[in-house]
């Protein structure tokens, strides 16, 4: 095997802040206070036009940051050197082609930033996310970065003590939360993460939206899900290439808390996609075994990790009077809200408003409450008056068909229809006539779309299959170039009660992402862009499996550092580009992914360059 040529001092510093980026990242969490442009108030849960950010905001100020930083560094590595290093991966003419996916993905991104109606938002990014044009590109910064730096042994030996060392944190932190308390609800964090000037914002923060769901500083248990799934490969391959039983021991710990990390976020997709990561390292070792000669601990190291871990999720679930066996069991059945799960539903199949009309429409029966002279009357699809009955301000109408609903008028002077859903449908009534309820509290003419196919598709996936049906039809007008960077919610068909109601049994949500990145990019950068991120990734599994005997005969020597990241980096990436079929693009974990498929192309670079395949 090749070694190494000597590696400048300004390449370990620059790989270094990288890895101190990706070490600190997931960690930056600060309360901001932030005032809405007059689009996103309408849209968004507000108070007086602003909002709170506690994870995402800042950590989209030190991705661009990180970016600019390695754009600095490529220029002046490039300028200053007395001799340029011309064995890079950037400069590797087999490489070019991943560059021109950069390229065509930031043009795209500039030109629907450039066109797009809702240039504030494009430059700060949407409020749920804080996902910029600038943030966009500085992905792509960030993946040549990875590239360009990570073809060393040295490196990369820095590099897989910089990873144990995020997992060690990632661990010790989600046992805080899950037998402790939410991070957000610790008073030193609290402290930490505000000024004096929001301190009593931080005092009132507490974590009820997830209860017995991990999700430290990630803003959501399925980002942190998303986070580990990229991680446990690492502690995978780690551990089954350990010598000595101090590093056995050290791998093994990791591997099990990043296992149990992933089940406390609760998150379905993650779950399983952990299955297929272990499977496929697990059967990936058990070839090689069977191929060497191997000692019994070899053959039965295969094992140690799935029975150590089942054994200490046995002992919490124990101490934790079986708090374990109930995340497992909501993991596996990843219920949602169901319609047949409710027998005392009026099920609504549309909901339409004529002015002082109000049709509460089913498949098979119609109730229509229409408001004269501020009193309101009941009729069915014929047209027959349906007696009313008032009890305590609620009136329930007189008709076996129609006995599941009830009406009423609150203190707003808003009509109140109980349907049997977990929530009520809230209207206006104004000059004798009723509208709907916008996002942002305002009268609206209309609580339907005017297209309800694939409807039998709307709960898959714990209601993403509603998100999927209605944001396809969008990409008929971003087939070259998309609305701009978080401008999703503004093209997504809003304000639709029943549809909302039926998927979610409530119609009180702003439907602000895809929950699948593939779409999110092809609304808000275009389809050229999707193409773009779909090749890269493509291109970039078929280069480290051209190169698998090459990873492969690397990871028979001891110390071989490129092999392992490899290795770990390839499983990680494919079992994300899955993850990210039910999840968006998130700051909080997305620039990782990047970072690591950059660092795939450069360590499998550095192998072929010690195989001599690149001279």
């Amino acid at each position: 095997m090749k070694k190494n040529r000597d590696i400048p001092f300004y390449k370990n510093v620059e790989a270094f802040l990288i890895m101190i980026f990706m070490l600190v990242l997931p960690w930056i969490t600060k309360l901001k206070v932030i005032k809405l442009d007059d689009v996103s108030s309408k849209y968004f849960q507000n108070t007086e036009g602003y909002i709170v950010d506690v994870f995402l905001y800042c950590k989209s100020i030190i991705v661009i940051t990180m970016a600019v930083l390695i754009i600095v560094m490529i220029v002046g590595e490039n300028i200053f050197p007395d001799n340029v290093l011309k064995n890079t991966p950037v400069r590797y003419k087999g490489n070019i082609k991943f560059l021109i996916c950069v390229l065509v993905y930031i043009v795209m991104t500039i030109i629907s930033a450039a066109f797009s109606k809702y240039t504030a938002v494009v430059k700060s990014g949407s409020p749920s996310g804080f996902e910029s044009a600038y943030v966009l590109i500085s992905y792509m910064v960030i993946f040549v970065g990875g590239m360009n730096y990570f073809c060393y042994e040295s490196v990369c030996k820095c590099l897989k003590n910089m990873i144990c060392i995020l997992m060690s944190i990632t661990i010790i932190l989600n046992c805080v939360e899950f037998f402790y308390k939410p991070l957000l609800e610790i008073p030193f964090v609290k402290i930490f993460i505000s000024s004096k000037e929001y301190r009593y914002i931080a005092d009132t923060l507490q974590v009820t939206q997830f209860t017995d769901m991990t999700s430290l500083t990630f803003y959501n248990p399925n980002y942190y899900g998303g986070f580990c799934l990229l991680l446990l490969p690492f502690s995978l391959v780690f551990f089954l290439r350990a010598k000595g039983m101090l590093h056995n021991v050290i791998y093994g710990i990791l591997s099990s808390g990043m296992i149990f990390s992933i089940l406390c976020a609760r998150s379905s997709a993650s779950f399983y996609l952990m299955i297929m990561e272990i499977i496929v390292i697990a059967t990936t070792y058990f070839i090689k075994v069977v191929k060497s000669k191997s000692t019994l601990w070899k053959w039965c190291k295969i094992l140690v990790v799935p029975i150590s871990t089942a054994i200490i999720l046995l002992i919490v679930n124990i101490f934790t009077h079986g708090k374990i066996y109930d995340v497992s069991k909501n993991i596996i059945k990843n219920t949602s809200y169901s319609v047949d799960d409710n027998k005392g539903i009026f099920l609504l199949s549309d909901i339409k408003i004529e002015e002082n009309k109000l049709n509460l429409i089913s498949d098979n029966h119609t109730l229509i409450i229409e408001i004269k002279d501020n009193n309101l009357s009941f009729y069915d699809e014929n047209g027959q008056v349906i007696q009313a009955i008032e009890n305590d301000g609620n009136i329930h109408l007189n008709a076996e068909t129609f006995d599941m609903i009830s009406v009423s008028v609150n203190s707003y002077k808003q009509l109140v229809v109980d349907a049997g859903y977990k929530d009520a449908f809230i209207f206006y009534i104004s000059d004798g006539r009723f509208y709907g309820v916008g996002q942002d509290g305002s009268m609206i003419d209309n609580v339907s779309i005017t297209n309800r196919k694939g409807q039998q598709f709307y709960s898959l996936f714990t209601g993403r299959g509603y998100m999927w049906v209605n944001t396809i039809p969008l990409l008929k007008n971003t087939f070259i170039c998309g609305h701009g960077a978080g401008t999703f919610s503004f093209y997504f068909p809003q304000n639709d009660y029943v549809g909302l109601a039926n998927t979610h049994g409530s119609s009180r949500f702003v439907i602000d992402k895809p929950h699948n990145m593939y779409l999110q990019t092809a609304v808000e950068e275009g389809c050229i862009a999707l193409a773009a991120v779909i090749i890269l990734i493509i291109l970039a599994s078929i280069n480290c499996i051209k190169s698998v005997s090459l990873i492969n005969a690397s990871l028979l020597h001891d110390n071989n550092y490129l092999g392992e990241i490899a290795a770990a980096s390839i499983v990680s990436i494919i079992a994300f580009v899955i993850y990210s079929l039910f999840n968006d693009s998130m700051v909080t974990v997305n620039p990782i992914f990047w970072l690591l498929l950059g660092i795939n192309i450069s360590s499998v670079y550095g192998i072929n360059l010690q195989g001599g395949t690149i001279c």
